[in-house]
């Protein structure tokens, strides 16, 4: 009687360890997952700023703009990508979302080469009236 208690005690342990390193690989897989989509934001925020710095700038080279967009581009897709493996693909709509967004902008990147001497971006400063802050009591 013993022995068959110490048996299915044993097998009980070892499914229970089974399931637990099964849920502790699954985090890791996610943590991993939650790692890259941080490390890929800040990559796009830094690229986002770049091209926001070259757009205001008049001297600026269009070689450089189309690269560092279509690096953004594939960085985006990454992100849309982390977001639905983390949310068990909750956001599946994106990808479709992302590819008509990078057709629209690679489609409008040769009209901003032309404009080469325009200013492109401006301040919000430079295109909303003055904001009042009041206080109430």
């Amino acid at each position: 009687m013993l022995g068959l208690i110490r048996k299915y005690w044993g097998k009980y342990r070892a499914i229970k360890l089974e399931r637990a390193e099964e849920i502790i690989r699954g985090l890791k897989i996610r943590y991993h997952t939650f790692r890259i989509l941080l490390i890929n934001n800040d990559r796009a925020l830094k690229i986002l700023n770049e091209i926001d710095l070259r757009l205001k700038r008049k001297n600026r080279f269009w070689q450089d703009l189309g690269n560092e967009t279509d690096e953004l581009i594939g960085i985006s897709y990454e992100l849309v990508d982390g977001l639905n493996r983390l949310s068990d693909n909750k956001y599946i709509q994106l990808y479709k979302l992302h590819k008509m967004l990078s057709e629209s902008i690679r489609k409008e990147l040769p009209e901003i080469s032309r404009k080469s001497g325009e200013a492109l971006c401006a301040n919000v400063s430079e295109t909303l009236p003055p904001l009042e802050f009041r206080v109430y009591d």
